[in-house]
């Protein structure tokens, strides 16, 4: 009987991986599909509700979706100081405009009596994401850029190249390797 044990390896070929600050990059990376993923469902929202078509904020979701491949493409390992700085600078320029666009159809739409709070939230929490992202960018990458591009090819952002797996044999109680390179 074999049952499923899976492990990261972090070796290959006998060689210790060096992925300087690869935690923080997830962490942006994740960040940013996060936030790739909330400004669709925030654009769907706003175009499927009745009789309501606020176009800026459509528009504001599609600009955002743009703006969550930017800070995935910023967060690789051969990502630039123009890159990221860049990223830095409209993250916090996205986020404003993002909370003056949420301000101005809150007031809007209180005025004619539309419910409009239940965006607060889904407003908030995007800001909340890029700001994140934005911090990680400005503590852990920025400074460390050479660092970090000098890191082995075998990095990726995404997960690891290399992924082994253990079956163990109840009966013979022996392990069998299966090795799957993604």
């Amino acid at each position: 009987m074999w049952i499923y044990e899976p492990r990261l390896e972090y070796l290959k070929n006998n060689h210790k991986i060096s992925c300087p600050y690869l935690p923080a990059l997830q962490a942006r990376f994740s960040t940013a599909v996060l936030f790739f993923f909330s400004c669709i469902l925030f654009g769907m929202r706003f175009m499927c509700k009745p009789f309501l078509c606020p176009s800026m904020l459509v528009i504001l979701s599609c600009l955002g979706v743009v703006h969550a491949l930017f800070m995935m493409g910023s967060s690789s390992t051969t990502a630039t100081f123009g890159l990221v700085l860049g990223n830095i600078i409209w993250s916090f320029g996205f986020i404003f405009m993002m909370l003056w666009f949420y301000k101005y159809y809150a007031y809007y739409y209180r005025k004619i009596g539309e419910n409009f709070y239940g965006w607060k939230a889904c407003v908030y929490i995007q800001a909340s994401l890029i700001f994140i992202n934005a911090f990680v960018a400005i503590i852990w990458q920025l400074p460390n850029l050479d660092e970090i591009a000098t890191s082995s090819l075998s990095c990726n952002v995404a997960g690891y190249q290399q992924l082994k797996i253990y079956f163990y044999n109840f009966d013979t109680h022996e392990r069998a390797l299966t090795e799957i390179v993604l």
